[in-house]
Order: C-alpha cells, then sequence, then structure tokens
C-alpha cells in the first residue's frame, strides 16, 4: 500500500481520486509521472535541461543524468525543484481548490533554477560546463 492510499485509509485524504486531472488514483507514481499535468511540466523542464522526457519514473529521469558533477546537480536539484512544486500545487487544488496551468508552473520552476544556478556560479566555469551553463541561463557561464 502506497502513501497515498494510507492517507485515503485512514480519512486524512477524502477521496483518492487525483484531484488534478480526475484521471487516475492518486499514488506517488500517477502524482509525478502519469498525470498528463505533471508529464507537461517535466516535459518543458526537461526540455530546457535539454533532456529527452518524460521517463516513466523518477530513478529513469536519475539514472540517465550524464555530464560533470556539476551538470549532474543541476539537473538533480532541478528534479527536487519540479517534484517540490508539483506536490505544492497538488496540495493547493486540494486547499485552495486553484491551480496554476503547467506550463506556468514549468516557466516558475526554471526561472527559480536559473536564479539558483546564477547565484552558485562563484568560481570560473570549466570548459566543459560552459555551454549547458549558458543554456540554462543565457548567460556567459562563467
Amino acid at each position: 500500500m502506497n502513501t497515498m492510499e494510507k492517507l485515503h485509509n485512514l480519512n486524512i485524504s477524502e477521496e483518492d481520486t487525483y484531484r488534478i486531472c480526475r484521471n487516475g488514483t492518486e499514488t506517488i507514481d500517477h502524482l509525478f509521472f502519469a498525470c498528463p499535468y505533471s508529464r507537461k511540466v517535466m516535459v518543458i523542464v526537461g526540455d530546457w535541461l535539454g533532456l529527452l522526457l518524460p521517463y516513466q519514473d523518477l530513478m529513469e529521469w536519475r539514472l540517465r543524468i550524464t555530464g560533470s558533477k556539476m551538470k549532474q546537480g543541476i539537473i538533480n536539484a532541478t528534479i527536487n525543484a519540479c517534484l517540490y512544486h508539483i506536490w505544492n500545487q497538488r496540495n493547493r487544488s486540494r486547499i485552495e481548490l486553484s491551480l496554476l496551468r503547467p506550463n506556468l508552473l514549468a516557466l516558475q520552476i526554471i526561472e527559480e533554477m536559473r536564479r539558483r544556478v546564477s547565484a552558485g556560479l562563484t568560481a570560473p566555469v570549466k570548459n566543459m560546463d560552459r555551454s549547458f551553463i549558458q543554456s540554462i541561463t543565457g548567460g556567459e557561464g562563467g
């Protein structure tokens, strides 16, 4: 039994149908990977990172990450940001009965990550990372 089913069975969650898309049981896999809303967010953000998405699960995302430690760190942080923001939208849809459109949420995630990456560039970027950093920040890349 997954976490969402447990919440439903304990009457913490009043329904087990996923509220965002109303198209499936609210499970972790559905929330982050099968839901059309989440898939659209992931595809837009993945395109920004230069990844071919969507993958079917988080492990597949993480296993496909290649490149330097810097690039892997940025992609992992971006995946975590996607999961965090999708979870927040899930909660917002339940509490406030409102939801950002997936393309707007993806743009918010991209802007947040651009700021985080730019702020984290305190040393010159290695040549192998320069084009990746330039592509995601729109800047010089150190």
